[in-house]
């Protein structure tokens, strides 16, 4: 018999990359209410935060 493979839906996946960036933030030292701020300012303007990451994602390569 044979497993079955469970593929996780794309919100599934969104809420595990977000949960590990709040995770990671905390443990950086980052107080609660400065990481809700961060995602506050995602949410608010994400075009800004997509283009701030390419420009980082680009000057790695």
């Amino acid at each position: 018999m044979s497993a079955a493979v469970t593929i996780p839906d794309r919100q599934e996946v969104a809420l595990s990359v977000l949960l590990g960036a709040w995770r990671t933030l905390r443990a950086a030292g980052f107080e609660e209410a400065e990481v809700q701020a961060l995602f506050d300012q995602i949410a608010d303007r994400p075009q800004d935060v997509a283009r701030r990451l390419r420009k980082m994602v680009n000057g790695l390569g």
